[in-house]
């Protein structure tokens, strides 16, 4: 399960920031700096989280390509597994295996447990391009009688260029992960071919209207920290041991927030005291 919000529309404001001593230091010496310019207005889209299994919250189908998928493209899905397993075309996970080892932790909440290898296997960058266009001009050219040309070859070559399809035709004999492989790259096909308007951010009836300088103005006004009792300063960003509380709000504080500092389970709460007193 994963937070259903997303950011449909942000409407920011005209000048970026100021520039921090260090931004000027890194242009005098040549470097480009990032001028963020904060939002005033933020449109969120709340998935209503229907149907209940693994994508109940995207049940908008906002990344695309799931709501549309018939049975006719799950059979090409399962005609493409089956000529590769005919011997036909051994090109899609036969080509060499590159295997890429990644060091992780062996306890994912604590950064100082040991380290333990974990592989990846993975065929080379000019390989899983070759192979995913040449994939795509078949799933276009099956489904739609459709050649791989304007914003069609365009999509491919962005999809195709990224590292994530050098784990797509890694070399195997499984069925289920073939047939996986060639469903991500149909679902993906789909997703080119929605109009916009179809896209969920256009469903109003799941908006929900944020603005940021209001939820500062709460948070200053009425919001106090669990640990140190203390205000936080205009603007300031706070810690939380809460995923879906209710935010700042009017007349009322909130619960689970803290200074990033109180926040550290070892800290006193001492150290994010506002200049000038609380």
């Amino acid at each position: 399960m994963h937070d259903p919000s997303t950011v449909a529309f942000e409407f920011k404001r005209p000048w970026p920031v100021p520039l921090t001593e260090h931004d000027k230091k890194r242009l005098a010496d040549g470097y480009s700096v990032f001028r963020y310019r904060p939002a005033w207005v933020v449109i969120w889209h709340v998935d209503p989280c229907r149907g209940g299994g693994a994508r109940s919250d995207d049940s908008c189908d906002w990344s695309g390509g799931y709501r549309d998928f018939k049975l006719r493209h799950r059979r090409q899905a399962e005609s493409m597994v089956r000529w590769y397993q005919t011997g036909h075309d051994h090109r899609f996970f036969s080509h060499p295996n590159l295997p890429r080892t990644m060091m992780f932790h062996v306890d994912d909440n604590d950064d100082t447990s040991p380290l333990r290898p974990y592989v990846f296997n993975e065929v080379a960058q000019g390989d899983a391009f070759a192979l995913s266009m040449a994939a795509f001009q078949v799933i276009a050219w099956q489904l739609d009688w459709r050649e791989l040309k304007g914003k069609l070859l365009e999509k491919a070559i962005r999809f195709s260029s990224g590292k994530g399809v050098c784990s797509l035709f890694k070399p195997t004999t499984d069925q289920a992960e073939q047939m996986s492989t060639f469903v991500v790259l149909i679902r993906e096909y789909l997703r080119w071919l929605r109009p916009w308007y179809r896209h969920p951010r256009w469903h109003f009836w799941h908006w929900q209207i944020q603005i940021p300088v209001m939820q500062s103005v709460k948070r200053w006004l009425f919001s106090r920290c669990c640990k140190c009792k203390r205000r936080f300063p205009f603007g300031s960003s706070v810690g939380t041991d809460q995923w879906d509380g209710p935010g700042p709000r009017w007349f009322r504080g909130e619960r689970g927030v803290y200074h990033m500092d109180c926040a550290h389970p070892k800290s006193d709460g001492a150290k994010m005291v506002p200049s000038g007193g609380g």
